[in-house]
């Protein structure tokens, strides 16, 4: 699979976390991608296209990210979900890895970091 064939969905409450990824993934790796600003929404999504990486926050209004996780793992064992956090508290990385997560990013988002997790968990090549 080459980047262009990718799909990501990305899962956030804020418009402006999502615009930044959003543009990030674009210009790193000129993909497909899908938006959910809750978890409802996404399990509905990833039901319809399940796709090749999610970037979930895990702090959001209903739903927190980490029963949206444990759903989507429902659906895909092997989903491949990317946690997304201001907080890095071990209690939730904890959670989210026994939970099924692939990775973890904490905001502020830095390039480098989302291109490698897309790297190691895909392993495409551009």
């Amino acid at each position: 699979m080459s980047y262009q064939d990718m799909t990501a969905l990305i899962v956030d409450d804020d418009a402006d976390v999502r615009a930044f990824l959003r543009t990030a993934l674009r210009s790193m790796f000129d993909c497909n991608l899908l938006e959910a600003s809750c978890g409802d929404t996404a399990i509905g999504i990833y039901g319809k296209n399940p796709t090749d990486i999610v970037f979930l926050d895990i702090q959001m209004p209903g739903k927190d990210g980490l029963a949206i996780l444990a759903e989507l793992k429902q659906l895909d064992a092997n989903a491949k979900i990317v946690m997304v956090s201001a907080h890095g508290s071990m209690d939730y990385v904890t959670e989210a890895i026994k939970l099924g997560a692939s990775g973890f990013i904490l905001k502020p988002f830095h390039l480098q970091k989302i291109k490698a997790i897309v790297d190691k968990l895909l392993g495409t090549t551009a």
